[in-house]
């Protein structure tokens, strides 16, 4: 219902009337997306987000995919990503989302 078009200045678009206290057009504040803040959004990732939003506010639910990310306790988490169709995307997703706190070191131990 609400993204972030990286394109247009990082203007927030909602996709349904949100009336008097709506987002709409308003630009996400600098330091979200500032490059030298380490804890930036990532650009692509507000990208591709906007782009599945716009998809899925033309054609309904067909236009984006709907991933479950509220599994119960023993849920094969991997096995349902493996035989979504979208699975790889998924993935990647959770990937980053999990990855993208962490602090890696660029030396590797031997």
């Amino acid at each position: 219902m609400i993204s972030v078009n990286v394109d247009a200045g990082y203007r927030i678009v909602e996709f349904a009337d949100r009336g008097v206290n709506s987002l709409d057009g308003r630009i996400l504040e600098r330091h979200c997306w500032d490059p030298q803040n380490p804890n930036r959004i990532s650009a692509e990732l507000l990208r591709q987000h906007f782009r599945q939003a716009v998809l899925a506010n033309m054609r309904g639910d067909a236009g984006a995919p709907l991933w479950e990310s509220d599994f119960p306790p023993g849920h094969d988490m991997m096995g349902e990503m493996e035989l979504a169709p979208s699975g790889k995307e998924w993935l990647e997703v959770e990937l980053k989302t999990r990855l993208a706190p962490l602090k890696f070191s660029r030396e590797i131990d031997t």
